[in-house]
């Protein structure tokens, strides 16, 4: 490729979804059950206000599949 070419693409730009992920579960879990619940209303939290819908969607779908290793019985923190 040339520098010209090269010249002409837009900067590079890294996926904030994995970011936005991380830095919701910091919160800890019961934050992030309410979070779920705010952004399958479709009403973005902090984190997610600059993303596009499908960046959110992707952020509530990694979310829902970390949570879901904490819901199964016998899970770290389950009483049962």
């Amino acid at each position: 490729m040339s520098e010209k070419s090269k010249a002409h693409q837009p900067p590079f730009q890294a996926d904030p979804v994995p970011q936005a992920v991380e830095s919701l579960c910091r919160r800890g879990c019961a934050a992030v059950r309410e979070i779920i619940i705010e952004l399958e209303a479709c009403r973005p939290v902090a984190e997610t206000e600059a993303l596009s819908v499908e960046q959110r969607r992707r952020v509530l779908a990694e979310l829902k599949a970390i949570m879901a290793v904490y819901d199964e019985p016998g899970a770290p923190g389950d009483e049962a």
